[in-house]
């Protein structure tokens, strides 16, 4: 796992900036696993921890939703999704897909960026 955070530095490039070495840290020490994707049609990785997203990023939607589809077959019990919006209707409809109650939240702060990125779902590590 540790030798893809080069992927995941390639892919947030082109989202929000590296979260890298925020990977690396919740590998090392808070009992989280990453899938990758690293395929002609698509690049991503979903890190996650028993039964939640910590972090997506993808290059395309397509692989952003199969990664979601993988952490949810993985996941340990009630699986839950944080941080999304309106925005990223490709996660809501592999959320809802899933069975998975949708319900709103409170807001997004996206520091310095006018909406989230696409293909991404941000750091789900403390809700």
């Amino acid at each position: 796992e540790f030798g893809d955070l080069e992927l995941v530095a390639e892919v947030d490039a082109g989202l929000r900036g590296s979260r890298a070495e925020d990977v690396e840290w919740m590998l090392a020490h808070g009992g989280s696993r990453m899938e990758v994707i690293d395929s002609g049609g698509g690049r991503g990785y979903v890190v996650h921890r028993k039964n939640r997203v910590s972090l997506l990023g993808a290059t395309d939607e397509g692989t952003a939703a199969l990664l979601l589809w993988r952490f949810l077959t993985a996941a340990e019990g009630k699986a839950s999704v944080w941080c999304l919006t309106a925005e990223q209707d490709w996660a809501v409809r592999v959320a809802l897909a899933a069975r998975l109650r949708v319900v709103p939240a409170g807001p997004l702060f996206v520091d310095g960026l006018d909406r989230p990125p696409g293909p991404w779902i941000p750091d789900g590590w403390y809700f």
